[in-house]
C-alpha cells in the first residue's frame, strides 16, 4: 500500500457558549508515502488526546497560542506508530507528539518524540497532563514538606495528578470535585480530603476554605477560577503560592469573569500568584520523567484515564469535559490495529 486514506477534523466556526460540536467538519484525503518530504514521518494515530484548554484554542480570541485556525486541522497532542520512518525513527516505533485530529500525521521527524511503549500513559501520567502537574508545583508552586495544598477540579487529569505529587512530597492536600463519585475517588484512592463544591451554598466558599484550612492556603493549584479563587485568595496563608493552571468555569462563558475581585489580599499576605504554558517547559520533560517514572513504577503515581473509543465521535466527546462527564483524563482510542503498508 502507497496511499492511506486519512479522515480529519477541522474547525469551521468559532464556539459560541456550549456549542462545541457543532464547530468541527470531518473531511477526507489521500496520503501518497511517495509524495511524503524528506525529513518527515508518517504516524498512525492510536491515542488522542482531549483537554479543556482546547476550548481556548478554537475560540479565536488571542491567547498563550495562536488559535486553532479555520478550516485547518484541529490540534491535539497524541501517540502513534510510525509506519514510514526517517533518519532516526524507523517503522514500527511508538511515538508521541502533536499529531491533531486525524487518522494518520505526516510531520517533521524532529517534531515527535520516540517513546518506549503504545501507550496512553504518554498522554497522562508522564505526558503533558503529568508534565503540567509536576512543573506547576514543583517550580510555580515551590511546593515543599508540609505545606497545606488546596487543589481545585482535584479529580480531573491535571488534578488527580498534582494532588497524589503533593502527598509525595510531603504535604497534607485538600481537593474539590463536582460529584459524589469524584469526591469518593479522591478520599478512597487517592487518599486525600475532598468535599463536592456544588454542595456549598452560594458565597459560603470562604468559610467552608476556612474550615480545612485553618492555618490559611500555603500552596492553591487552581484548575477553576472566578468565585473558588476569589475565596482561596480570602484563605492564604503568609508568603503563600497560588499557581494558576486553568480556569474551567469561565472557558465556555461570554460573560466577563466577575472574579476574582480581592486580589490586594496577595499584597496583604505577601504572596504570589502566578500562570504558566506547559510548552515552556518541554526542553524540561525529561527532568520530570526521571523524578515521576519511579512513582509510577511504585504505584505511587496513578492516572485514572477516561478512554473512549470512536474517531467520528471526537466533537461530541470534547463536550463531555466541560459537563463534567468524563472521569480522569480524556483520550480517544482513534485505532487498534496497526495498517499494513
Amino acid at each position: 500500500m502507497t496511499q492511506l486514506t486519512n479522515k480529519k477534523f477541522t474547525l469551521i466556526k468559532h464556539p459560541v457558549g456550549d456549542n462545541i460540536k457543532e464547530c468541527f467538519k470531518m473531511q477526507s484525503e489521500s496520503i501518497n508515502l511517495e509524495d511524503v518530504p524528506e525529513g518527515h514521518v508518517v504516524i498512525q494515530n492510536v491515542y488522542i488526546s482531549l483537554d479543556p484548554a482546547m476550548r481556548i484554542w478554537i475560540s479565536g480570541k488571542p491567547s498563550y497560542r495562536e488559535p486553532v485556525k479555520l478550516n485547518a486541522v484541529m490540534d491535539a497532542a497524541g501517540v502513534g506508530i510510525v509506519l514510514k520512518g526517517g533518519k532516526n525513527l524507523n517503522k514500527g516505533d511508538y511515538v508521541t507528539g502533536g499529531l491533531q485530529w486525524q487518522q494518520y500525521a505526516v510531520l517533521p521527524e524532529n517534531q515527535v518524540m520516540k517513546v518506549d511503549q503504545l501507550s496512553p500513559v504518554y498522554l497522562n501520567e508522564l505526558g503533558h497532563i503529568g508534565q503540567t502537574a509536576y512543573w506547576g508545583l514543583v517550580d510555580r508552586g515551590h511546593i515543599k514538606k508540609g505545606d497545606e495544598v488546596f487543589i481545585s477540579a482535584a479529580a480531573g487529569a491535571v488534578g488527580s495528578l498534582a494532588c497524589q505529587i503533593a502527598k509525595i512530597k510531603g504535604c497534607r492536600v485538600v481537593g474539590t470535585a463536582g460529584s459524589e463519585e469524584k469526591v469518593k475517588y479522591l478520599q478512597e484512592e487517592l487518599g486525600i480530603e475532598a468535599f463536592n463544591y456544588k454542595d456549598v451554598p452560594k458565597g459560603e466558599m470562604k468559610k467552608v476554605l476556612a474550615k480545612h484550612f485553618p492555618r490559611g492556603i500555603d500552596l492553591y493549584f487552581d484548575n477553576v477560577g472566578g468565585e473558588m479563587l476569589e475565596a482561596s485568595l480570602d484563605n492564604i496563608s503568609l508568603e503563600a503560592r497560588v499557581v494558576i493552571c486553568g480556569a474551567i468555569s469561565q472557558y465556555n462563558s461570554n460573560k466577563a469573569p466577575q472574579a476574582p475581585r480581592n486580589y490586594i489580599r496577595l499584597l496583604f499576605k505577601q504572596a504570589t500568584m502566578s500562570g504558566f504554558i506547559i510548552s515552556n517547559y518541554f526542553s524540561r520533560f525529561p527532568e520530570a520523567v526521571k523524578e515521576m517514572l519511579p512513582w509510577v513504577q511504585e504505584g505511587k503515581l496513578r492516572g485514572r484515564s477516561d478512554i473512549q473509543k470512536g474517531f467520528e465521535k471526537m466533537p461530541e466527546t470534547l463536550e463531555m469535559l466541560f459537563t463534567g462527564a468524563n472521569k480522569g483524563k480524556l483520550i480517544v482510542q482513534v485505532s487498534e490495529t496497526q495498517s499494513k503498508l
